[in-house]
């Protein structure tokens, strides 16, 4: 099976040529998901070269239909030789799939317009943005719980901890428990949409997750961290002007921030990764009464923390959560002590986690931020969570994760307030 490219506006046509059975179906359907991975969401398949077509062959046609279907795009076959057509009419589904390219050329120009019309394009740094402006009503608020330092008091890990509930309606992260600290199940943890997950301590585990499920709403014993609450006014949707290029994280954030005349934001980002570059808690650090050693000093460090020795989970689907800002921290402020740097020679600092899941494909332009995130936790396939970091160590430094096209949604932070933790 010989199969050639070629692309016209916001259209893909694949030129088939030689049989079509179970063998040639796979590369078929290997090459249909490339083009999905890159944003063509409008594909149809000229078969006049097409000889024989086999059930694999038909099965991988449907497969793509109805993926297509579920991104809003369009998928069909043409010119299609009479021995393949009958095989597609004994099988009911020649009016399924059949398509006139010149329709499909028409409908897809005008559709593009309609919905190109509500959003704000731009270009910068090798990708494309498209900004769209959401209903807000209610400000992004955040709250910060516990304070990083804690990690190592043992006065603190013995406390009576508050647990904070997660709804439907509220983002969080940091680093604690969905049961008990007793329990030493102490990690990672990021909050979306009703979906709570943990990062595992044992290595090579999976994480523990918990969904919102008719009165039910996750909570977490939080040893540090955060909970953001209100509406989520931008969605960028970002993708690169070359195909396969990815983008560092600190760039569209940054570049994000700029497009919304924002200074200080909460994000959520659901994008293809082009890999990570994170950390995990693997055990508790030596803590301040028995440890006369810095926990945080090379190699003490080692034994209770893991990082990531290469970029890592590329080709998955990753939900990215957390705050940043470009403007100065002042001492005062209860975001001191949560920010790292992501960009030192623009200022730009943030906290950011991570959760895994498998690839899926992604609608084009606006999402359903609630609908899209909580399939991903309901699907049970949570496969890591971490805190993500920059490492610039020279000669060795991984630098940042990055990310090859996707959405984010953005949220100016309107009020900052501090408590130990909420019921």
């Amino acid at each position: 099976m010989q199969i050639e490219k070629s692309s016209s506006g916001q259209l893909m046509e694949l030129r088939l040529t030689g049989m079509l059975d179970n063998d040639s179906s796979m590369h078929l359907k290997n090459e249909i998901e490339m083009c999905t991975r890159e944003g063509w969401h409008q594909i149809f398949l000229d078969m006049g070269g097409v000889t024989y077509m086999s059930s694999a062959g038909v099965s991988v046609l449907l497969i793509v239909k109805k993926q297509l279907a579920g991104l809003h795009g369009r998928f069909g076959v043409h010119n299609v030789l009479p021995q393949v057509e009958e095989v597609l009419r004994l099988m009911k589904l020649w009016e399924l799939l059949r398509c006139d390219p010149d329709t499909v050329r028409t409908v897809t120009t005008t559709t593009t317009v309609q919905l190109s019309s509500a959003a704000q394009i731009a270009s910068e740094a090798g990708y494309e943005f498209e900004l769209y402006s959401l209903p807000a009503a209610r400000p992004l608020k955040c709250q910060m719980i516990g304070h990083p330092v804690t990690l190592i008091s043992s006065a603190y890990r013995h406390s009576v901890i508050p647990k904070t509930r997660f709804g439907s309606n509220s983002v969080g992260l940091g680093m604690g428990s969905l049961g008990d600290f007793a329990d030493n199940r102490i990690g990672e943890f990021l909050a979306v949409a009703g979906g709570v997950a943990l990062s595992p301590q044992r290595y090579g585990g999976l994480p523990d997750y918990s969904i919102v499920e008719g009165e039910f709403e996750p909570s977490v014993q939080i040893h540090y961290g955060m909970k953001l609450e209100g509406d989520w006014p931008f969605l960028i949707r970002f993708e690169p002007v070359e195909t396969g290029s990815p983008m560092g994280l600190s760039a569209l954030i940054r570049t994000s921030l700029k497009l919304t005349n924002c200074h200080t934001a909460g994000f959520l980002i659901l994008a293809d990764c082009a890999g990570l570059v994170g950390a995990q808690l693997r055990r508790l650090p030596p803590s301040d009464e028995v440890s006369e050693v810095d926990p945080f000093a090379v190699p003490g460090i080692r034994h209770w923390l893991s990082y990531s020795a290469e970029k890592i989970h590329r080709r998955n689907l990753v939900l990215i959560a957390g705050l940043a800002t470009n403007d100065s921290v002042s001492e005062a402020s209860p975001l001191r002590g949560f920010l790292r740097p992501m960009d030192s020679p623009n200022g730009l600092v943030g906290h950011f986690h991570a959760a895994v899941f498998p690839y899926r494909h992604m609608k084009k332009r606006t999402l359903q931020l609630d609908s899209m995130i909580s399939e991903l936790f309901q699907s049970g396939s949570v496969h890591d969570v971490l805190h993500l970091l920059r490492d610039d160590r020279p000669i060795t430094g991984l630098g940042e994760s990055e990310l090859l096209g996707g959405a984010c949604w953005i949220a100016p932070l309107q009020d900052v307030t501090h408590a130990e933790g909420q019921e």
